[in-house]
């Protein structure tokens, strides 16, 4: 299932170890509507927990991060021949 841009950005603040309290207030939500977002993304993502949800958050990125750079090194090694 696909989450919306705010669970997005809710997933992506757990994963960087914030509290509902600091999400809520970098995003100038309320603390309950935290909750509900976090409850969404684990959900809809399969996740037991908010650590389970940062572990998939940090490890997406990462796998997103080693694809960029397979892709720039394969382009390279295409140009140097």
């Amino acid at each position: 299932m696909k989450l919306t841009r705010r669970e997005r950005e809710v997933s992506r603040l757990v994963a960087e170890g914030h509290t509902n309290e600091s999400i809520g207030h970098q995003l100038s939500i309320g603390i309950a509507t935290v909750k509900k977002h976090v409850q969404a993304a684990t959900s809809k993502l399969g996740c037991k927990n908010r650590v389970e949800l940062a572990v998939m958050v940090v490890t997406e990125k990462y796998e997103a991060q080693l694809q960029k750079l397979r892709l720039e090194y394969s382009m390279f090694d295409l140009n140097s021949h």
